[in-house]
């Protein structure tokens, strides 16, 4: 496959993904969240880090979902538990942060992700009694602690434009900086199927 074809395939595939989102939080009313995942140093090469990163965020979905609901796999909780879309994120330099790179965290490299639930979150139907980013905050010791590799999670509210949200959190596929198969798609278990 060209470059100018792999290009418009992973344009392709960004627009999709807005679109889904966009479907999620405009007409099913889901709240929608921007995820930012930092790391502690890995010293690690860019592809064992990626697998690393990907790996970290699986378990804090999982964990997560726990807080939706005790039966996160049943058939039941799949109306409450969130979705979750991410890849690695490159950091963007400008003029003199060029020394950021040198200095971060694994040069910088980072996992942004788009995660939606459903507003009914709030209801009798979930476990969850509080906003999604207050819940992270207060749980620090759940979700950062000393068997995980991340460092600390940043959470954002989608007021506005859920697509424009997904494609600065996609931009690394959009740029073909990363390939479609480094996209994260949860829930990802075989019996469940994504809205």
């Amino acid at each position: 496959m060209t470059f100018r074809n792999l290009s418009f395939r992973n344009r392709q595939t960004v627009e999709a993904f807005e679109a889904w989102v966009d479907n999620l939080i405009t007409n099913h009313f889901w709240q929608g969240w921007i995820v930012t995942f930092m790391f502690e140093e890995m010293k690690l090469s860019e592809i064992k880090t990626k697998a690393v990163m990907q790996e970290e965020v699986i378990i804090f979905f999982k964990k997560l979902c726990t807080r939706f609901h005790r039966k996160p796999d049943s058939s039941v909780a799949y109306n409450v538990i969130p979705r979750l879309i991410g890849c690695p994120d490159f950091p963007v330099f400008k003029h003199n942060k060029e020394g950021f790179r040198l200095t971060a965290p694994n040069r910088g490299l980072h996992f942004g992700s788009i995660l939606m639930h459903p507003l009914m979150a709030y209801s009798r139907a979930c476990r969850l009694r509080q906003p999604l980013d207050q819940h992270v905050e207060e749980n620090k010791h759940t979700y950062c602690n000393r068997k995980s590799r991340i460092d600390r999670i940043d959470l954002a509210p989608i007021f506005h434009t859920p697509s424009e949200a997904t494609s600065y959190t996609l931009k690394s596929l959009y740029n073909n900086k990363i390939t479609t198969d480094e996209i994260l798609l949860l829930p990802q278990s075989k019996s469940e199927k994504i809205i």
